[in-house]
């Protein structure tokens, strides 16, 4: 018998906020791309080829890159407070 595991092909339903950075760190990795919202505006960001990138939905010129989820999380600002320092406060729309 031959068992063939597939990278997370089903999904389960999104929950409405992290609890921690590790959980976001964990959906990165899994899915690849998290959209979610932060007060009025809603961002995109992808993991791919060990690169994080993040843009504004409404604003996708204004791409801004990181060398991995980490460094994104210690240094990326939302309303001058660091991405990890906000992580519960964000609303997932899709992972």
């Amino acid at each position: 018998m031959v068992v063939i595991k597939l990278r997370n092909t089903v999904q389960p339903t999104p929950p409405d906020k992290y609890k921690t950075i590790d959980e976001f760190f964990a959906d990165m990795y899994d899915y690849g791309e998290i959209v979610f919202a932060y007060g009025e505006q809603k961002y995109i960001v992808t993991y791919y080829d060990n690169k994080l990138s993040i843009a504004e939905s409404s604003a996708p010129d204004n791409l801004q890159s990181f060398a991995s989820p980490e460094e994104f999380a210690a240094t990326f600002e939302l309303a001058g407070s660091k991405f990890k320092d906000i992580i519960a406060e964000i609303d997932i729309l899709i992972r």
